[in-house]
């Protein structure tokens, strides 16, 4: 869960936003956001965007005529998308560190997509790493955050259709994740096996629309990403962020997990969470390119 702060932090923030103001020099860093402002500026300019992340955070706060609401709101969604996202990443590592034949495909397709001459990746080469997207999408679904998806409050009491089941305003509901993404209705081959080039088989042998098949797809096969108008709206960032980090780590270290751990682990469960198992250790030798 994430930690507020209180009241202390919050005079801290001001007077570091003080400081950065004392700065003579605009960085590359400041410059960039003061150009990124009139974009930011439009999209909060009408309530009635809310589709638009930003209108949200703004719109959306319940105030109390402090900053202090948005500062919390803020860093919550901070934690939450710092902290998926790393769990995340180390949960593939663990498939890399454990599978080596999986490690040198990946090299493979990093080579190919890369300009030529150059180690550097840029939007249109992330696009075309399909294999490392259905890594990434195939980790998604075996070994989710978590086991639940689009947790709600019901804002006024609904029946179900089967007529049986009333809930009642205030109710928490949530999307069955887990039970969904191994569901051999959506995965008939071997829904329970994690096989990280499912969706590329599939992406590249469908005659039909593959779209549902990417990492940053939103459809009711697979939830992690939420459903519908709140569907997480980070979720390109984090597809980029994910890419780049694996793709350095790949071309530039050797993986392996130490000798304590000689095949991947099953990972921690604790209420509805999922995480890998974070006694694992891996080693990392860096190689000649």
């Amino acid at each position: 869960m994430a930690h507020y702060p209180d009241s202390s932090y919050f005079e801290f923030y001001q007077s570091a936003d003080a400081l950065l103001k004392l700065t003579s020099k605009p960085t590359r860093y400041s410059t960039k956001h003061r150009r990124a402002f009139p974009k930011f500026e439009s999209i909060l300019g009408s309530p009635d965007e809310d589709d638009q992340f930003l209108n949200w955070t703004k719109y959306k706060t319940k105030t109390d005529g402090t900053a202090i609401p948005h500062v919390k709101l803020h860093l919550s969604i901070g934690f939450a998308a710092i902290a998926t996202t790393a769990t995340a990443l180390v949960s593939i590592l663990h498939e890399l560190a454990a599978n080596t034949d999986l490690v040198e495909i990946l090299r493979n397709e990093i080579e190919e997509v890369s300009p030529q001459g150059s180690d550097f990746l840029d939007g249109g080469s992330l696009s075309k790493l399909l294999k490392m997207d259905s890594l990434m999408k195939g980790s998604q679904r075996i070994y989710p955050f978590t086991q639940v998806a689009s947790i709600r409050e019901l804002r006024d009491d609904i029946t179900l259709e089967d007529g049986k089941v009333r809930l009642k305003r205030g109710s928490a509901c949530v999307a069955a994740n887990s039970a969904t993404t191994t569901d051999p209705r959506y995965y008939c081959n071997d829904p329970n096996v994690f096989d990280p080039l499912r969706f590329y088989k599939l992406r590249t042998q469908s005659t039909h629309s593959t779209d549902k098949y990417k990492f940053t797809a939103i459809n009711h096969e697979l939830l992690p990403w939420g459903y519908g108008r709140h569907a997480c709206p980070s979720r390109f960032l984090a597809h980029d962020t994910m890419k780049i980090t694996l793709a350095l780590l790949i071309t530039k270290y050797d993986i392996r997990l130490s000798s304590k751990s000689k095949i991947r682990p099953p990972p921690w469960r604790f209420g509805h969470t999922i995480i890998p198992d974070p006694t694992v250790e891996f080693e990392f030798k860096s190689r000649k390119v």
